[in-house]
């Protein structure tokens, strides 16, 4: 969706305006508008960042194993920022270097520098980076338009996830230990509090912890077969008719939940939106797209909710999640910088081709402009999946054994 986002927010400035009465963009309804919400994304992924990082932690703490767990908790904490800051050092010099040879369209690189000399690049890119990736120097207030990190600004997440990751790690090692009700009690006390202050990308991180840990308990506590075993035919046109009626209210909840996460920065003529954003704390006032107080309180809700569901869990163990999951971060990695270089080039070719043959006027005009984009995307996205796996395979993989190789190396 954070693809599926910035594709059109460079290709069709204005695509992603809220609904208004009489609007014939159906796209910009609630739910439909997902490939417009991608700093909603952002949030569900920190949920998500939160709830993988405390799962192998909490695994060993339910076991009681504290040694492995604190060994555990060590060896992450130590591998953590070569895995995630490797990777960005990779991505931001291409892009110094794309920049630096003219590669990158004009019209989508007026946010990348452009210096004349090689030695002139490389000083403005270190300079760039240092400032960039430290998470000391973030605060909430400032998301993509933070100082540093101007060769790849998608890259404005790593800080967040680094700082993110160590908040985890040392909320884990302290409570770790803790009676297991008493955890939860001080995680939600701890959640409260940051949902008080406005500090949204710790919130979400330390919201994945709760829902890794309520998750456990849940699953903890499940009985061993299904209630609604059918024993006759009668039993068994009831156990059919009770799984229908609990997908579709499953379904029903989780439309509920996209419908907030969809939410435009301004209401439209949706009700919906208009009274949750009559909802405020003044702590939230003032926050990037990101840090929006519903959209966060959503995200969290809907990783508890669908990781609870075996109907979603079963969606999202099939091969096509799966695989994304697995190039997850090569393809936010690559994804704005072939748009720059590939993505408006193409664009600009089929549109011209499309005027043409008249393709993009008076009755065809929809029609034009939807050929044009899925034209678009049956080139661009299988290049983009093609490169990100080279890069999930040489650049995030070898990140991830480089940072192994380290740790074993210094710890003997």
């Amino acid at each position: 969706m954070v693809v599926f986002y910035h594709n059109g927010l460079l290709l069709y400035p204005g695509h992603c305006d809220a609904w208004k009465k009489g609007d014939a963009h159906i796209f910009r309804l609630p739910v439909l508008r997902m490939p417009c919400s991608g700093p909603a994304m952002v949030d569900v992924f920190f949920v998500i960042s939160g709830y993988a990082l405390s799962y192998r932690p909490l695994s060993l703490v339910r076991t009681a194993d504290f040694a492995r767990f604190a060994e555990s908790l060590s060896s992450a904490i130590f591998r953590r920022a070569v895995r995630l800051y490797l990777p960005v050092v990779f991505l931001t010099f291409l892009n110094a270097m794309l920049s630096y040879l003219k590669l990158f369209d004009p019209a989508g690189a007026d946010h990348v520098p452009y210096h004349a000399t090689f030695w002139t690049t490389l000083w403005a890119w270190l300079d760039d980076l240092v400032t960039g990736l430290n998470p000391l120097n973030i605060d909430k207030r400032h998301s993509w338009n933070m100082k540093g990190l101007r060769y790849a600004i998608g890259m404005w997440t790593i800080p967040f996830e680094y700082r993110g990751s160590i908040v985890v790690f040392v909320l884990l090692l302290a409570l770790g230990r803790v009676r297991p009700l008493l955890r939860f009690s001080i995680l939600s006390i701890t959640v409260f509090y940051l949902l008080a202050q406005g500090q949204w990308d710790v919130f979400l991180f330390v919201s994945g912890i709760i829902c890794c840990d309520f998750h456990n308990y849940l699953d903890s506590r499940k009985p061993p077969s299904s209630p609604w075993d059918a024993t006759t035919e009668k039993d068994e046109r009831r156990s059919r008719t009770l799984y229908i009626v609990k997908n579709a209210g499953l379904i029903c909840g989780l439309l509920l939940l996209l419908a907030v996460i969809t939410m435009p920065e301004s209401a439209g003529d949706i009700h919906l939106y208009t009274t949750i954003r009559s909802v405020k704390l003044h702590s939230w006032d003032g926050l990037p797209a990101v840090g929006r107080l519903p959209i966060c309180v959503a995200s969290a809700l809907l990783v508890f909710y669908v990781g609870q569901s075996q109907l979603f869990r079963n969606l999202l163990s099939s091969p096509f999640p799966q695989y994304l999951g697995e190039n997850s971060f090569g393809i936010y990695l690559m994804h704005v910088t072939l748009i720059n270089s590939l993505g408006r080039p193409l664009m600009r070719a089929l549109v011209a081709c499309s005027d043409s043959l008249g393709l993009r006027h008076g009755r065809f005009a929809q029609l034009g402009s939807w050929l044009v984009f899925l034209v678009y995307a049956a080139i661009a996205i299988p290049v983009l999946f093609w490169i990100s796996e080279m890069v999930t395979r040489y650049v995030d993989k070898k990140s991830v054994a480089l940072a192994r190789w380290l740790e074993q190396k210094c710890t003997g």
